[in-house]
């Protein structure tokens, strides 16, 4: 037996994680791999989104920049809008999870304002993420969500009161009651993400309340979002390039269902069924089981009918599909209300995404991705404008 000793640098640890690799063993997983549905005769319209984030480190702060992209397709490029927004994390705990959180409002937003009629909304990555609301903040270790709600609404009616920008902007705030102010603050804020403009406006006097503000901002807006697309005939689809899920083959393998799905079916077009079919609310879709809050009976808020809508009325129907010769599996997640969730509206929206351009990957997102990243020259800037130069030493990208 090999004598285990601590590597000393990282080539000879690299060389033994190597040779875990090599060695590990091979299980075995059966997929249904099956031939996709004819593709569309002609391209859909289509509305493609992303965002992308930065954060910057400094001795005294966590500074964000969070910036969304959204473009309609026609099949080609036919409008685009791009919307930004940069400051410090107030206040600056839970930093890294709260910029995601950013970056999804204003993906959300633009989802919500742009909507394709009969055609695809196209989102990039999975809509998991969106649905788990309670990381940061808010477990059943930590603050309870009533107890936020509660200080939320507070801090809301006494800040709109005042002759801050935002609560002048914000239509009718100041005559209504607590609920209802913040729901308007939420729904018509001009400014996105509204959460983090009303908090830098409070600046000290913020609490850790602010986060439940965030987390209802991104899920009424991508309800809006869903909703809309609904409403236009359209369908959401969020589209995964890596996933390391394991619903296929089952938790107690070391790899993800995708290395399986490569090694049975390395280059032929496509798709297996993941999850089980259909799966209805946010419980089943996360796996999280319903508990929540003693006085709500959720782990959702109330609010602009946002417990409704995730936990009864929206449904996940997901598939592994390669849409052409060679091409990257994809994760391929299609959003639809619960009475008309069905294995044949994932096989349409296949159909639909094999007639658009991009050799087995939809350009529309491509060219999302592309817009939406935060390039070195706009850091360079942000650096410059934000920090203070006895601060730059430190910083982080």
């Amino acid at each position: 037996m090999e004598e285990l000793r601590q590597p000393r640098t990282l080539v000879e640890a690299a060389l033994r994680a190597r040779d875990r690799i090599t060695h590990a063993p091979q299980e075995q997983c059966s997929v249904e791999w099956r031939s996709l549905p004819s593709p569309s005769p002609e391209p859909p319209p289509v509305v493609a989104v992303d965002g992308g984030s930065m954060k910057l480190e400094t001795e005294t702060t966590t500074i964000y920049a969070v910036k969304a992209w959204a473009g309609v397709f026609n099949p080609t490029l036919e409008g685009e809008e791009e919307i930004a927004n940069a400051g410090p994390v107030v206040p600056p705990e839970n930093a890294e999870d709260r910029i995601s959180i950013y970056r999804e409002i204003l993906e959300a937003a633009l989802a919500a304002r742009h909507t394709p009629r009969r055609g695809l909304l196209l989102l990039d990555g999975s809509i998991r993420p969106v649905l788990r609301w309670w990381r940061p903040g808010f477990t059943r270790r930590g603050t309870r969500m009533s107890t936020a709600l509660s200080e939320a609404l507070r801090r809301v009616e006494e800040w709109a009161k005042t002759s801050s920008p935002l609560a002048l902007a914000v239509r009718g705030c100041r005559s209504l009651g607590a609920p209802s102010c913040l729901e308007e603050l939420i729904r018509s804020s001009p400014i996105r993400p509204a959460s983090t403009e009303l908090a830098h406006e409070l600046g000290p006097r913020v609490g850790d309340w602010i986060v439940l503000v965030e987390v209802m901002e991104k899920l009424y807006l991508y309800k809006e979002a869903i909703e809309a697309a609904w409403r236009a005939g359209s369908t959401p689809v969020f589209i995964t390039k890596t996933s390391r899920q394991r619903s296929l083959c089952g938790e107690d393998q070391a790899r993800p269902d995708v290395y399986y799905i490569k090694k049975l079916h390395p280059a032929e077009p496509g798709y297996a069924i993941a999850g089980g079919g259909v799966v209805v609310g946010a419980y089943n879709i996360t796996g999280i089981a319903r508990g929540g809050d003693e006085r709500l009976g959720s782990l959702y808020p109330q609010q602009m009918g946002i417990a409704d809508f995730y936990e009864e009325r929206i449904a996940l129907v997901e598939a592994y599909a390669r849409l052409a010769p060679g091409a990257p599996i994809l994760l391929v997640g299609v959003v639809l209300p619960a009475e008309d969730a069905s294995i044949h509206r994932l096989e349409e929206a296949l159909s639909r995404l094999q007639a658009i351009p991009g050799d087995g990957y939809p350009a529309p997102l491509f060219i999302a991705h592309h817009k939406a990243r935060i390039h070195r020259d706009e850091a360079n800037t942000l650096e410059g404008m934000l920090v203070d130069s006895r601060e730059r030493t430190m910083l982080e990208f």
